[in-house]
């Protein structure tokens, strides 16, 4: 118990704002989608309260900046890292070096802006949904850990995804992640309706899945801001499909 724990603590401190002593580990992306959705709750209550106090325009604005705050941006700057990293013409070498450096270049300025433009516009135009945001983040995490979980890392010299080689391998992994992902599925067609939230789950997932896809043949391999990338343009994705005149 104090292993699963410390595993849930470490989750916690990674992947969002929350410090705490637990360190990262092997075990600690299975419960990736649980922390998840405890952002999601939290962005949630935010945007409910926002949406009664400012014009859905001002409230999405706090909703998003909430979010960057309560994660330090992680997932922001790896859409960043991805954009510099994959939409130039390079070696896959330098396209890992690219990734790796501290500073953001003129495609992934552009690639995190259009995001969070996004994200705003598109929130702008829901009705405030706590249920929906819980589901979406819960998914999104839970996809990160799947995909830790498989392939082959394409940094040779280690990086941050290292710690969580050989996560996701056992049953007692998905024995957490996948009742998680049901629930937030479930969660998104409440929030969202079942035909709108369905609609923008599968074109959601068909965007991040291609996406991740392509990044590991460009890259040899996934990386953490690959992972991470991924799993904010499936929010994203979703977020402007259910933004759409026919779904709302």
């Amino acid at each position: 118990m104090a292993e699963q724990i410390d595993a849930l603590l470490s989750s916690v401190a990674f992947l969002s704002s929350f410090r705490t002593k637990a360190r990262p580990n092997r075990l600690t992306p299975r419960y990736f989608g649980v922390v998840g959705m405890v952002l999601g709750l939290l962005l949630g209550l935010i945007w409910r309260i926002a949406s009664s106090v400012f014009t859905p325009a001002i409230a999405s604005i706090v909703v998003v900046g909430a979010d960057i705050f309560l994660t330090y941006g992680l997932h922001y700057d790896a859409i960043a890292d991805c954009g510099d990293g994959l939409f130039a013409h390079m070696t896959t070498e330098r396209r890992l070096e690219v990734m790796r450096q501290p500073t953001i270049g003129s495609f992934g300025t552009v690639a995190v802006l259009l995001v969070i433009l996004l994200r705003v516009a598109s929130l702008a135009t829901i009705s405030a949904s706590p249920a929906l945001l819980v589901g979406l983040l819960g998914i999104s995490r839970s996809m990160m850990a799947i995909a830790i979980g498989r392939g082959n890392y394409a940094r040779p010299n280690g990086g941050m995804a290292t710690i969580f080689l050989g996560a996701m391998s056992k049953g007692a992994d998905f024995a957490i992640a996948l009742p998680v992902m049901m629930l937030s599925i479930v969660l998104v067609l409440s929030g969202a309706g079942v035909f709108a939230g369905l609609v923008a789950l599968l074109v959601a997932f068909a965007i991040a899945a291609y996406f991740f896809r392509r990044g590991v043949s460009l890259l040899g391999g996934f990386t953490g801001d690959l992972v991470g990338g991924s799993g904010i343009l499936f929010e994203t994705v979703a977020l402007l499909v259910l933004s759409a005149k026919g779904l709302r």
